[in-house]
């Protein structure tokens, strides 16, 4: 359960990181900063592609676990006897 409350806090702050983002890309257009706007979607792709980056790893991970689970009996901090 609380696993997934931590999941849906994260849903929320990641859904109002990106209309904050979307709130400032939309300011310095409005107000013909273009270089400024062009580097805040530098920032956003960044961000994408360090979570892409992040997910990724954390989905290498599991499947290692999984794999010396099969082949060992290693469970990740719990290994069997």
């Amino acid at each position: 359960m609380m696993c997934m409350e931590w999941i849906g806090m994260k849903m929320i702050a990641m859904n109002q990181v990106e209309m904050s983002f979307k709130n400032v890309e939309k300011a310095l257009k409005d107000n013909g900063l273009y270089e400024a706007y062009d580097d805040m979607v530098l920032i956003k792709q960044a961000l994408i592609e360090r979570d892409r980056k992040i997910y990724g790893l954390q989905q290498h991970n599991k499947n290692l676990e999984d794999k010396l689970g099969r082949i060992g009996g290693y469970h990740y901090g719990n290994p069997k006897q």
